[in-house]
C-alpha cells in the first residue's frame, strides 16, 4: 500500500463539473501551472477531486503529453496531503483541474516548486471564499 495514494475516485472525470470549473473561472496561476477550482456542495467520496490537462495545441505528441501528465500527477500526489488535511477540518469538498500553460518540456523540479506554490495560494483562496460568504 502507497503511503501517498491517488485512487481512481480522486479523478475528476464529470464533464459536467469540469464545465461548472471553467465557467466560474475561479483560477489561480503560477507558472509554468494553472488551476481552476470550485467547491462542491455534493456527496463526493473524498475531499478532492483533480483532474491534469496538458493542451494538445503545444504539444503535438501524445509522448510529450503524457510525461508532462506523470510529472503533474506525481508532484500532486506527493503534495496533497496538506491540502486534503486543510480541507477535512473545515469540511469542504472541491474539485481542481491542473492545466499545463508552458510551451517547454518542464523539470520536475520545476513542476514540484509550482505545485507546492499554488496549494498554498489554493488553501488561502479557499479560505477568502469562506470569508466572503
Amino acid at each position: 500500500m502507497s503511503l501517498y495514494p491517488f485512487p481512481k475516485t480522486e479523478r475528476l472525470k464529470s464533464r459536467k463539473r469540469i464545465g461548472q470549473l471553467f465557467k466560474q473561472k475561479q483560477t489561480i496561476g503560477a507558472y509554468p501551472l494553472r488551476v481552476f477550482w470550485i467547491e462542491v456542495e455534493e456527496d463526493m467520496e473524498t475531499v478532492t477531486q483533480a483532474a491534469f490537462s496538458v493542451p494538445k495545441r503545444k504539444f503535438k505528441r501524445a509522448v510529450e503529453r503524457n510525461r508532462i501528465r506523470r510529472k503533474i500527477i506525481e508532484a500532486y500526489r506527493l503534495q496533497k496531503g496538506e491540502l486534503c488535511q486543510y480541507l477535512e477540518q473545515k469540511d469542504k469538498k472541491i474539485a481542481i483541474v491542473w492545466l499545463y500553460v508552458a510551451t517547454d518540456p518542464p523539470t520536475y523540479a520545476t513542476v514540484e516548486k509550482s505545485m507546492k506554490k499554488l496549494l498554498n495560494r489554493l488553501k488561502q483562496a479557499i479560505e477568502t471564499n469562506e470569508k466572503s460568504r
